[in-house]
């Protein structure tokens, strides 16, 4: 695929991502960068070794967004059994006030106790808890003050 599309690509289905070098990029809407999780920082030191997963397709892409959007969906359902206000009041001061990543929010929920999933700092889970904790409050978790 070249270059210049697959950013556009990425660009709408991310709405932002950092170029790291010539051939790396990390893609994410997280604007939690306040309180890294160990999967954030290891994410970060691969791409910058030029490591990680390389798409080369657009197919390759596309596969790894339906692979994405249902464990996203499966998360989602199960945050729902777990949910309740003292627990959305925890992840919106994790999020909101203290900046947590997604990713460091579901470690911190997991240490916590709340459930178990693998990897403990899951991307996935971290946006499915901030999510169901956004709803408590009537708010978005894509938007300010959660993702500001």
């Amino acid at each position: 695929m070249k270059k210049k599309k697959l950013e556009k690509v990425l660009e709408k289905a991310f709405g932002s991502f950092k170029k790291v070098n010539k051939d790396t990029v990390i893609v994410s809407n997280d604007k939690g960068t306040k309180k890294l999780a160990d999967g954030d920082k290891q994410l970060i030191k691969e791409a910058e070794a030029g490591e990680g997963i390389r798409i080369t397709s657009m197919e390759q892409l596309m596969e790894m967004a339906k692979a994405a959007k249902a464990t996203f969906d499966s998360f989602s359902s199960d945050v729902k059994q777990i949910m309740n206000p003292e627990r959305a009041t925890e992840i919106r001061k994790m999020r909101v006030d203290d900046g947590y990543s997604w990713r460091a929010v579901a470690q911190e929920c997991y240490d916590k106790k709340y459930g178990e999933w693998q990897p403990s700092s899951n991307q996935l889970m971290g946006m499915a808890l901030c999510e169901e904790a956004a709803k408590h409050f009537s708010e978005d978790y894509m938007k300010a003050p959660w993702n500001g």
